[in-house]
C-alpha cells in the first residue's frame, strides 16, 4: 500500500525541527557560530574568541578594544545580518564583554 502524501526525508526534518523550538533554538545556536565570519567580516571573526547566545542576547568576548568600539557602532546592522541569515527574529541584541 502506498501513501498518498509522502514526504521527502529533508522536508519532515524541517517539519519535525519547526514543531520542537528548544531544538530549532540549538540548532541556530550551532548555526550562529558558523555565520558569524561571513556576518561580521574576517577582521572582527579573528578577533572574537567567545560567541555564544543566552535568552535572545548574542554575548560576544573580543581581544581588541578597537574591535569592540567598531562591533558598538554596528552592532543593530549585525543583529539584522544574523536575523536575516537565521530566517528569524533570534537574536535582540548584541552584549560585549
Amino acid at each position: 500500500m502506498r501513501r498518498s502524501e509522502t514526504l521527502p526525508i529533508n522536508e519532515l526534518l524541517k517539519l519535525c525541527i519547526k514543531q520542537n523550538s528548544k531544538l530549532e533554538d540549538g540548532i541556530d545556536n550551532v548555526r550562529i557560530k558558523a555565520i558569524w565570519k561571513n556576518v561580521a567580516g574576517e577582521h572582527i571573526f579573528k578577533a572574537t574568541k567567545e560567541i555564544y547566545v543566552s535568552d535572545k542576547s548574542l554575548v560576544i568576548a573580543v581581544s581588541s578594544s578597537i574591535i569592540r568600539g567598531e562591533i558598538l557602532l554596528i552592532r543593530s546592522e549585525l543583529v539584522k545580518r544574523i536575523n536575516y541569515e537565521i530566517g528569524r527574529n533570534f537574536v535582540s541584541e548584541i552584549i560585549l564583554r
